[in-house]
């Protein structure tokens, strides 16, 4: 019974360390991001975080005044070696209703309803 226990324990301090691993690589890559653009105006980084059973999706998508997309990167996974990937297939799309449409078959669902819930999300600022 005492060896549960310890095991208990330890696997809750991992989850902790790994967690602010994660934590810490997510700040640090979005700060790198924000100090590219923020002597350039016109600019807009926007985030969207899907949750499934097993991990998150979390997209990362900078944006011009004309809502054209410059920059954009994913990362899914629940381990502490998932990184940011490009997500090179939206780069040079206007971030809008029909880009989702644009991946239906090009990729996942995950990545469809991240980007849908983006575009949800940047049509509700716009309209009063």
């Amino acid at each position: 019974m005492k060896g549960i226990a310890v095991l208990g324990t330890l696997i809750i301090l991992f989850q902790m360390i790994f967690s602010f691993y994660q934590i810490r690589y997510y700040n640090r890559f979005i700060r790198d991001i924000v100090k590219r653009y923020e002597n350039k105006p016109n600019y807009r980084l926007d985030t969207e975080i899907v949750k499934k059973t097993l991990g998150s999706l979390v997209i990362v998508v900078v944006t011009d005044i004309d809502s054209t997309i410059v920059e954009s990167y994913y990362y899914h996974g629940f381990t502490i070696f998932s990184k940011f990937r490009k997500f090179k297939e939206i780069n040079g799309r206007t971030l809008n209703k029909y880009l989702s449409s644009y991946l239906e078959n090009r990729q996942t669902k995950l990545k469809r309803k991240a980007i849908e819930q983006l575009v949800n999300k940047k049509l509700e600022t716009v309209t009063p």
